[in-house]
């Protein structure tokens, strides 16, 4: 009797254990291929933000853009 009491205390505890530790993204149930988006996706924005970046730069060296807040805002 005291397994059977003892097994269903543990089964409890992983149910709940389980269900905290459940992703958002549970589509397909693959943790690699959310891996993959999440990382997509963090890497487009990075992307952009160093094209952007890049481009303002290139524009202060030429000297296309002589704007007193974008001097400040490159430095």
């Amino acid at each position: 009797m005291f397994r059977v009491i003892k097994y269903a205390r543990v089964q409890r505890i992983s149910a709940d254990v389980r269900n905290l530790k459940e992703n958002r993204r549970n589509a397909g149930h693959s943790k690699w291929a959310n891996i993959k988006h999440t990382k997509a996706a963090k890497d487009a924005q990075k992307s952009t933000t160093f094209q952007k970046m890049s481009r303002l730069i290139r524009l202060a060296i030429q000297g296309k853009y002589c704007c007193r807040k974008f001097r400040q805002s490159v430095y």
